[in-house]
């Protein structure tokens, strides 16, 4: 057991075993007590094993592979603004995770330097063939073989196909859990969500991403919002990867940002997403600018 003053360690392991430094521990428990309001994490896990690629290490560079993390339970409190987290980040490629698996898990969110606070908690995690940059984690989505999660009331489904094209799907949420406005009291917030969308790796640095949102009310869509024959509506944006160097749950808030703004929709969702989201565009227009 490691016990430093505002983090907790502890677990049960039979340590790393060479030339590939495999590791195994199981009845894992890490804390951060949030000292000087910084976040509150609370982590249990059940049992983790893997091991880390030598090679890469000579290079300065950490490759995790074959890891398996079964049973983990995930509190998250955040007081710092996740703007402030994003030049802790390491450079893609300095920090990977590869062929893993994350079974059995949950994961519960509560971001308090929003107002209202946004709430979200991920529950029944699987995901197989894991794979994940730490320097743009979102890709978490569109690089593993196959994922499923119950988010809030809905479900996130994620499938990967010959490693450059896959689909994901979210669906059963409703837009008031998902753009943080659960607890206000209107009709239209309590719609569900319906998207579908396929993804293709353009490169390593670039993915397109085209599909269609269904059951979004009129009342939030514009007059010149697309709409096809089966009365959805159709979307496609490019995604570059330096450009969602951000931790997840920004990276997230931006892709469905992008996503209402090519579908048009307006209204309050849009409204409070936005607004989580607006410094994101402004952050990178101003760092283009002080590079030129």
């Amino acid at each position: 057991m490691l016990f430093f003053r505002y983090i907790h360690f502890q677990w049960k392991s039979t340590g790393f075993v060479l030339p590939f430094f495999y590791f195994s521990a199981k009845d894992i428990r890490l804390e951060f007590t949030g000292y000087n309001m910084s976040d509150l994490v609370h982590i249990e896990g059940k049992k983790l094993s893997g091991w880390i690629n030598p090679l890469y290490l000579f290079i300065g560079r950490l490759h995790l592979n074959s890891v398996i993390m079964s049973g983990f339970k995930m509190r998250y409190l955040n007081r710092v603004s996740s703007y402030k987290k994003i030049r802790y980040l390491p450079k893609r490629g300095y920090v990977k995770i590869q062929n893993s698996i994350l079974e059995n898990s949950e994961i519960f969110i509560e971001d308090q330097t929003m107002t209202p606070h946004y709430k979200l908690n991920l529950s029944d995690i699987q995901i197989n063939g894991l794979n994940m940059d730490a320097g743009t984690p979102i890709d978490l989505l569109f690089q593993s073989k196959s994922g499923y999660c119950k988010i809030a009331s809905g479900e996130l489904r994620t499938e990967l196909f010959l490693k450059k094209t896959g689909r994901i799907s979210l669906s059963g949420i409703t837009w008031g859990e998902l753009s943080g406005l659960k607890i206000i009291p209107i009709k239209l917030l309590e719609k569900k969500v319906d998207l579908k969308a396929e993804f293709f790796h353009e490169s390593r640095d670039s993915m397109l991403v085209s599909g269609e949102l269904a059951r979004i009310p009129k009342e939030l869509t514009d007059a010149n919002s697309p709409i096809n024959e089966q009365g959805n509506f159709p979307f496609q944006f490019n995604v570059a990867w330096n450009e969602y160097a951000l931790p997840y749950d920004m990276a997230f808030r931006k892709l469905i940002s992008q996503i209402l703004k090519g579908v048009l929709v307006r209204g309050v969702i849009n409204f409070a997403i936005t607004k989580v989201t607006r410094g994101i565009f402004e952050m990178f227009r101003l760092r283009k600018d002080k590079n030129i």
